[in-house]
């Protein structure tokens, strides 16, 4: 079934109305069999869009777990960091010592990254504990520079 809805058209004032009397008596050109067709392709066109959109997201976050080990390695010329994606201070402790490092590390991995601020941003704390083992900051920035350079 040939489908020419597209979102552009659909916002237009009247495009439906405009258009369904051509439509049905199109219907060589057009694909569409009867007027039952019309929601059809519609649902169908909107079901496209949004696997399009999960398929990206998953991908995007897939992207943003493998930067922020790869920071992390990079950053503490370390192999296993999986531990320093989640670990906390004990309480009574700041977050972060070092508050100029974490938002220059913070800026820069959504920058560099392309890091919105939903999911990516899970990752506070791991480069809460790069400001927090002392890593320099222009050390840190180039790791993040790198891994998301890919």
């Amino acid at each position: 079934m040939l489908c020419f809805f597209s979102q552009q058209n659909l916002a237009k004032p009247n495009y439906l109305i405009q258009n369904l009397a051509l439509m049905v008596q199109n219907t060589k050109t057009t694909g569409i069999r009867s007027m039952r067709e019309i929601s059809l392709c519609y649902i169908s066109r909107r079901r496209q869009e949004a696997l399009k959109n999960l398929l990206e997201e998953i991908n995007h976050r897939k992207q943003i777990d493998q930067n922020i080990i790869e920071i992390l390695r990079l950053s503490l010329k370390q192999t296993d960091v999986l531990d320093l994606l989640t670990s906390t201070r004990t309480t009574g402790q700041p977050v972060v010592d070092d508050w100029d490092c974490y938002k220059t590390l913070v800026k820069s991995f959504k920058n560099q990254c392309g890091a919105k601020m939903e999911y990516d941003m899970k990752y506070a704390g791991a480069l809460a504990n790069i400001c927090n083992m002392g890593v320099d900051v222009k050390q840190s920035v180039a790791a993040i520079e790198e891994a998301c350079a890919h």
